[in-house]
């Protein structure tokens, strides 16, 4: 329940976790990852059973700074589902403090690294952004939509993980071009 370091407690970091399964790993996940000035939120798959949900609910329920996603998704590999329940958690993880980056892991990892050492390399990051995509290995069977994407997007194929400053996630989540199209 300690920040452990002065740097640490000046560069709050943001969680997005998303689980479907195993409140026990998830616990354990969390006793890792743990430091009271970050963020979390906690994506429970719509998927997953009452049992299960009431579990990760009530661990986060021990926590002023962890918090169930306020809209829950059903998310399959390689769907829209995972980025529509990033989205969402990015947007509540914006009413918390002001943390400097948003990281996104899943139920069933777990980290390499410290929060110590994920501060030091994200202050080396000063303000970049870490994530890749290609158009080459896009999948676009996965995206069968009905229409055309607004904006001319076309899709590609991205890293499930990345790495946003606040910034960045601040004009995904509010940027009036996504919020009108969004109705």
């Amino acid at each position: 329940m300690d920040s452990l370091t002065n740097e640490e407690r000046d560069f709050p970091i943001a969680y997005s976790v998303l689980v479907y399964e195993s409140p026990e790993q998830f616990e354990i996940l969390l006793r890792a990852i743990y430091r009271p000035q970050n963020a979390y939120c906690v994506h429970v798959d719509r998927k997953t059973t009452e049992n299960v949900f009431n579990e990760i609910s009530c661990i986060a329920q021990c926590f002023l700074n962890v918090k169930l996603a306020s809209k829950r998704m059903e998310v399959e590999w390689g769907k829209i589902g995972i980025v529509l329940a990033e989205l969402s958690c990015m947007k509540d993880l914006l009413s918390f403090s002001k943390w400097k980056y948003f990281m996104n892991i899943t139920g069933r990892e777990f980290p390499l690294r410290t929060n110590y050492e994920l501060v030091k390399i994200l202050k080396i990051y000063n303000g970049s952004n870490d994530g890749e995509s290609t158009i080459k290995r896009a999948n676009k069977d996965r995206w069968a939509i009905g229409e055309k994407p607004p904006h001319d997007i076309h899709p590609v194929k991205g890293s499930v993980h990345v790495t946003l400053n606040r910034k960045f996630v601040e004009n995904l989540v509010n940027n009036s071009e996504v919020l009108k199209d969004k109705g």
